[in-house]
């Protein structure tokens, strides 16, 4: 709405009434904005459920017919009933009954002898005696029992609520007792009771939706019913009917509504938003993208981060030092290519408001991007990108937020998440407020760094100095010379960005020493074994105890093995514990001071190894990039086919018994 300013001369007699009347007519036109809006949404919520109303009975009076039918179809039909041609029983024997035999049940057929039985060939109608002949073989051991894992190369998040319980594990197997497992007094509710939508209700919310956003007798309040509009007056969200239509295939009705049709008729509603394109970036980086640098995975399914804001992104980069840059035009339009550009106002460019604005997200969303790139992608000449780019960000704010000292900070004593036990913390959500960090960074009160996956710069003071393990071979020695690399030291693989091992050699020779030759990586560092996933080839067999991992070649000591992936959960969910005491299987490995992993439906080849008291594997907790990550190293040199064995520790065998 307008704002609406009166100057009204000071001394006048009619000051006060001038004033009121204006006040009046504000109030007026808000009250007459607010009764149209609420006018219009009684219309919607009226629609919406005269549509709701309709198709519901219209689904359920559909429903008991096509159920009916559908379970009669899934009948097998009798080949009784059949009429075979009288071709059929040219050859029958005499005093065959060519009715009554088709009707014969196999169960009133006689067995000539106790290795033989009687049955009706369903394609000629006759009964066949078959010969059973006996063979004595030598005893098989039946294949150990085994559950079905899914292989995942990292590790998953438990995002259900421990407290709702939502299914009974091995129900109805004898052993388990499953009024003992429901009775846990973790659970609150059952998600079969309290936390269950029945499938129908989204399929008739998506005929719903469909006709609403379609509909062309609507009231002269109401121009389009938006899904906004609907989700105030549906049981459940739009968003929650598309995921679940995407979920599975579409049941046919007379009214059926296919996932694209809703999909596609969304899409104008986006189009149409009055969100810019900039907004729908940032949404969409908050919904499908994590916020952890190390992470690529959309809809990440590991880190639960509270709620983020991605940061704007800031130009770091003059308009001077952009245009000293480029050597060559991109065209005849290139900024490079007008000599009298200083002359050339943004004001005298013409621009619908449309492409003005997708000019404007544009340059915002890559602030350092080259103009004659962002040209291309607006469809504009590249010298109005370099313009508009010129009066966004000024060179001089730009050297001036480049040249501000950044604020020093007292770090703590000492930083919970830099010691050598590492296991007796958890690691914190990564810092996402703007501005450098400070004496309120959730870092610094939790006395911990900042990672690799804070949204602060990496000249931030909350941020590890790294090792310098480019002067010597200590890098190289992680195990052995633990003492010597300050990351090894503290439990903490090195970080590229922050550690400087071969980045700090000059000497092509001097680099070749400490390059890795399996990765080809510079940045040759043992330590980094985590990150760079290097494995030894392995196979899973029959083993001491059940499926075991053995070594398809020779593995020497310290190499690494492999990381630990699982679900994890934390500490004080129990509700594994009924699980692990029925199956006598128990893959939890502590993670950290409040979480654990559980690798017996999601895992990898490492939730084979078995148990011993002599192991040639041996295990550490590290913090890689700011995360509880477990590694498996050769505690000796292996050899090719040998069993690759751990010891599991006391508290394991008190968990299983």
């Amino acid at each position: 709405m307008a704002s609406h300013v009166v100057y009204v001369p000071e001394g006048t007699a009619d000051q006060d009434d001038i004033l009121e009347a204006h006040n009046n007519e504000v109030n007026l036109q808000l009250e007459g904005e607010i009764l149209q809006d609420q006018q219009r949404q009684e219309v919607i919520r009226k629609r919406t459920w005269e549509v709701y109303k309709d198709v519901w009975d219209q689904f359920y009076n559909w429903e008991p017919g096509a159920c009916e039918q559908t379970i009669v179809s899934l009948a097998a039909v009798s080949p009784y009933e059949e009429r075979h041609s009288d071709d059929e029983y040219l050859f029958d024997e005499p005093g065959h009954d060519s009715d009554i035999s088709d009707r014969m049940d196999v169960d009133s057929l006689s067995y000539p002898s106790e290795d033989s039985f009687t049955v009706r060939d369903f394609e000629t109608g006759r009964p066949e005696t078959m010969v059973c002949s006996t063979f004595k073989i030598k005893h098989c051991d039946p294949y150990p029992r085994y559950f079905a894992c899914t292989p995942s190369s990292c590790n998953i998040l438990s995002t259900h609520d421990y407290r709702i319980c939502r299914f009974i594990p091995f129900g109805g197997e004898p052993g388990f007792n499953e009024l003992e497992y429901i009775g846990m007094e973790e659970f609150e509710s059952f998600q079969w009771q309290d936390h269950w939508r029945d499938p129908d209700e989204y399929v008739i919310a998506a005929t719903v939706i469909k006709q609403l956003t379609e509909d062309k007798n609507q009231d002269n309040f109401v121009e389009r019913i938006t899904y906004e509009d609907i989700d105030k007056y549906l049981p459940f969200t739009c968003g929650e009917v598309l995921y679940e239509m995407s979920q599975r295939d579409s049941l046919l009705w007379p009214g059926s509504v296919t996932f694209g049709e809703i999909a596609d008729n969304s899409r104008p509603q986006i189009q149409s938003s009055e969100k810019s394109l900039f907004n729908q970036v940032i949404n969409n980086m908050q919904q499908h993208f994590c916020p952890y640098i190390d992470c690529i995975r959309p809809l990440c399914i590991l880190h639960a981060i509270s709620p983020w804001e991605p940061h704007h992104p800031q130009p770091s980069i003059t308009s001077t030092e952009i245009a000293e840059g480029v050597t060559k035009p991109c065209g005849p339009s290139c900024f490079k290519t007008k000599k009298n550009l200083a002359s050339i106002y943004l004001d005298q460019i013409t621009l619908s408001n449309q492409i003005s604005q997708v000019v404007h997200d544009t340059v915002t969303l890559a602030p350092d991007g080259p103009s004659c790139d962002l040209s291309v992608i607006c469809k504009r000449p590249c010298y109005e990108i370099y313009l508009y780019r010129s009066k966004l960000f000024k060179d001089d704010d730009i050297l001036l937020e480049r040249n501000r000292l950044i604020p020093k900070i007292k770090k703590p004593q000492k930083f919970v998440d830099y010691n050598d036990e590492v296991t007796n913390f958890t690691m914190k959500d990564p810092c996402t407020h703007k501005g450098p960090c400070s004496t309120t960074c959730p870092c610094f009160l939790a006395n911990m760094h900042c990672s690799r996956n804070c949204f602060c710069k990496l000249s931030c003071p909350l941020r590890p100095s790294g090792c310098t393990c480019y002067k010597s071979k200590n890098c190289k020695e992680t195990i052995e010379r633990k003492a010597q690399c300050k990351c090894v030291k503290n439990n903490w693989e090195c970080d590229p960005e922050l550690c400087r091992l071969v980045v700090g050699v000059k000497n092509k020779q001097q680099r070749k020493k400490y390059d890795d030759p399996q990765s080809g990586c510079i940045h040759g560092c043992a330590n980094t074994v985590l990150q760079k996933g290097l494995l030894p080839a392995t196979e899973v067999k029959q083993g001491s105890f059940g499926l075991g991992v053995f070594a398809m070649q020779k593995i020497k000591k310290f190499n690494f093995l492999g990381e630990y992936t699982a679900e994890s959960f934390w500490r004080h969910d129990v509700t594994h514990e009924p699980i692990w005491s029925y199956t006598g299987l128990n893959y939890n490995f502590g993670l950290n001071s409040s979480q654990n992993l559980d690798a017996i439906t999601v895992g990898n080849v490492t939730r084979y190894f078995n148990h011993s008291v002599t192991p040639n594997v041996l295990a550490n907790t590290l913090v890689v990039n700011g995360e509880h990550r477990i590694a498996f190293y050769a505690a000796r040199d292996i050899k090719k086919g040998e069993e690759l064995l751990f010891n599991y520790g006391d508290q394991y065998w008190q968990q299983s018994h």
